[in-house]
């Protein structure tokens, strides 16, 4: 099916009208909304008939061997050129053009190896590249799914899926409909079958790939003997054979469109007569890596049409290099999953492994040195760290002062940056927030102080490296290792520090950058913003030792320390009692405790708080009806019906409820919405018994062919019927 073709999940209400009766069964009634307009069938329909002649040349591709490369790219140029000519007629020229374009690459990487997912990952030339938007990266990865009862990995080449693409797989279970489906697609009686839903899907969207990908299925677990096909059902209910599988339950397919695919093994006595004394193929690998030290070739027999599977040598190990199988004389690669239909000879590949580090100065430019086994992994030239005044600079590793020297041996590609240590540095000197000095010094040297500032009516006690006197005091005899801002002192200065504390006096927050230094008459401009403790609420601030309300305009005549005063949050404690009456005697069923505050009531003038029942209980005294309800479905509770308990400091209010044996019948009807809108299909009806007079709300039921859109509330069992 076409990418531009969406398929809308039907949308699924459950809403009832709940009206029962004694004895006599009442209807409730829950409605559904279509997941497909008129408008999107006629469109899948046509884009249906476009992909029936793509599934044909897919299953052509699917049967190009990876050992008929060179053949099979003549071939692809012969498709290419009659696939131009034809795109040329449509409409659409330059969207066309990259729709063809884009077959051709996918036709070409499948000719060239069927089996072959790194080649496909490491094409970098994709022809619709230039038509996506630029923001949007389209990278190439593998997605794995070995969760459902298929074991799926969808190979996707550059351009097919955005970046942030997840793959979904779920397990699809048995069904008449399923079952019926299979059985269309496959000739003969099919004995078992497992089945899977692919889904893609972006910032949980569900989409489609812009190209074609590589899907490779593997069912383990079918009879051993029965001969295997794979079979999709496209977003229309249609079913179609598009390849066989293997006798261990494998396939690769293509695949433009996902959704479900299935494995069937035909029964005994069922498909080709030829499973007894197949053609073996023969496949030789020659682990030589050296032309100097030749090695003995390993030779294996493969069934026609089957893959090599655990036959697969461990392909020998280079130090330095990555080295893989590959078809003699090509860049094909031999795995697990090569499927063999001819003899070849397979080769060791060898890569050599390189690791860049780069290098970022401080202005973000960048230079690369590369290390591999010619150069034992070491970095032997460093760049230059860009030279700065008064700093001395080193490449370190990122996050860290861990020097990356000269001869360092690296297992990665890595990033170092620019780092630089000071050796010059500089002291401010500040009196009441203005600066009144600067000077530098080297590192380690003694500071060179500044004249003594003069301040009327004050005496100046020193340098610190904190207002108000605090920190460290600097003198003559102090070094200097590092850049300093240093603060004038003066002795007849007063401070108002703003605390917070604890019940217990113990100062939780200090709000230091409100401690305010002032001198003698001078009146407060600024408050710090409100602290907050849990359980409690700002009041205001208060002088520690005269307990004074301080606020903005406070007149201070000498330190001291403001703390915040808190109110106590009011909490509400409801107690729900739930019981039955076994004759005359009260049974206690248990008991529910909900811890309020302010905010969990609603409402302005009478604010209320609400609690729903459990749905119902087992009255064990009573042998003939032991299943009660509840009497009170949903409690609203007044905040005024609370009352303060002086001993815990809660308000507090218990609710009895009692617990009734049904008296009434009444049905959950569940609806599905027609497509056109205007009517609805009915799709299941559940018989429920309540208590007269109660009020329910049905419960939402799940089905996979629509989703939940609304239902009734709250509705009133009046017992009458419907």
């Amino acid at each position: 099916m076409n990418r531009k073709v969406k398929v809308t999940l039907a949308l699924f209400l459950a809403f009832a009208v709940l009206v029962q009766y004694s004895f006599c069964p009442q209807a409730l009634y829950a409605y559904g909304l279509s997941n497909t307009a008129a408008t999107q069938a006629e469109e899948q329909q046509a884009e249906e008939s476009k992909d029936s002649d793509k599934q044909e040349t897919t299953k052509a591709t699917e049967a190009t061997k990876a050992t008929e490369a060179p053949k099979a790219s003549e071939e692809a140029k012969d498709s290419e050129s009659k696939e131009s000519s034809e795109k040329a007629e449509q409409p659409d020229e330059d969207a066309d053009k990259s729709d063809a374009d884009a077959d051709q690459s996918n036709s070409d990487a499948d000719n060239s190896d069927a089996n072959n997912p790194e080649e496909d990952e490491a094409k970098a030339d994709d022809p619709e590249k230039d038509a996506k938007d630029e923001d949007v990266k389209y990278p190439a990865k593998t997605f794995t799914d070995n969760s459902a009862e298929i074991a799926v990995r969808v190979v996707a080449p550059e351009g097919a899926f955005p970046e942030g693409t997840e793959m979904v797989v779920t397990s699809v279970s048995h069904s008449k409909k399923l079952d019926a489906a299979v059985d269309s697609a496959v000739e003969g009686e099919v004995k078992e079958y497992k089945a899977v839903d692919i889904t893609f899907k972006k910032d949980g969207k569900e989409i489609q790939p812009e190209r074609e990908v590589q899907v490779y299925l593997n069912a383990s677990g079918l009879e051993s003997d029965a001969e295997k096909a794979v079979v999709h059902i496209d977003d229309a209910g249609k079913a179609e054979t598009i390849a066989k599988a293997s006798a261990s339950g494998s396939a690769s397919v293509p695949a433009t469109h996902f959704s479900t695919f299935i494995i069937t093994a035909k029964a005994a006595g069922e498909g080709e007569a030829a499973e007894e004394g197949a053609e073996k193929i023969t496949v030789t690998f020659d682990p030589t890596t050296d032309p100097d030290e030749q090695r003995e070739p390993i030779t294996i027999e493969v069934e026609s049409g089957q893959t090599i599977g655990d036959q697969l040598p461990t392909v020998p190990e280079v130090p330095g290099y990555t080295t893989k199988w590959v078809i003699d004389g090509t860049t094909t690669e031999v795995t697990a999953e090569t499927e063999v239909t001819e003899p070849f000879k397979a080769v060791v590949d060898k890569e050599k492994i390189k690791y860049t580090v780069t290098f970022v100065q401080e202005d973000g430019t960048e230079e690369t040195r590369t290390a591999s086994i010619d150069n034992g992994f070491a970095i032997n030239d460093l760049p230059e760290v860009t030279p700065k005044t008064n700093k001395v600079g080193k490449w370190v590793y990122p996050g860290t002062t861990n020097e990356f020297t000269v001869g360092t041996v690296v297992s990665e590609d890595l990033t170092v940056d620019a780092y630089y240590e000071q050796n010059i540095f500089s002291v401010k000197f500040m009196v009441d927030g203005a600066q009144y000095e600067e000077m530098t010094t080297a590192t380690g040297t003694t500071i060179i102080l500044p004249s003594d500032p003069i301040k009327a009516g004050a005496d100046f006690e020193g340098w610190f490296t904190e207002p108000d006197g605090q920190g460290t005091k600097y003198t003559a005899e102090s070094t200097v290792n590092e850049d300093l801002t240093l603060y004038a002192y003066f002795s007849n200065q007063v401070r108002v520090s703003f605390l917070v504390k604890d019940d217990e006096g113990k100062v939780i927050d200090e709000k230091s950058q409100y401690f305010v230094d002032l001198t003698v008459g001078d009146k407060i401009t600024t408050l710090p913003d409100d602290p907050f403790v849990e359980g409690k609420v700002f009041d205001h601030w208060e002088n520690e030792t005269t307990h004074e309300t301080v606020k903005v305009g406070t007149t201070v005549s000498e330190s001291f320390n403001a703390v915040a005063v808190f109110k106590k949050i009011d909490t509400y404690e409801l107690t729900l009692n739930y019981y039955y009456m076994n004759e005359s005697t009260r049974v206690k069923v248990g008991s529910q405790v909900y811890d309020l505050v302010e905010s969990d009531f609603v409402g302005n003038n009478n604010p209320v708080y609400t609690v729903t029942t459990p749905g119902y209980t087992i009255a064990y005294e009573i042998t003939d009806d032991p299943t009660y309800y509840s009497s009170q479905p949903t409690i609203t509770v007044n905040k005024g019906d609370f009352s303060l308990d002086e001993e815990t400091g809660k308000y507090t209010h218990t609710i009895d409820c009692e617990y009734v044996a049904a008296n009434a019948e009444y049905k959950v009807n569940h609806y599905l919405r027609d497509s056109d809108g205007d009517g609805h299909t009915l799709i299941e009806s559940e018989d429920k018994v309540g208590v007269k007079g109660s009020k329910v709300t049905p419960d939402i039921n799940n089905y996979p062919f629509a989703e939940y859109e609304s239902r009734n509330e709250n509705v009133e069992i009046t017992g009458e019927p419907n």
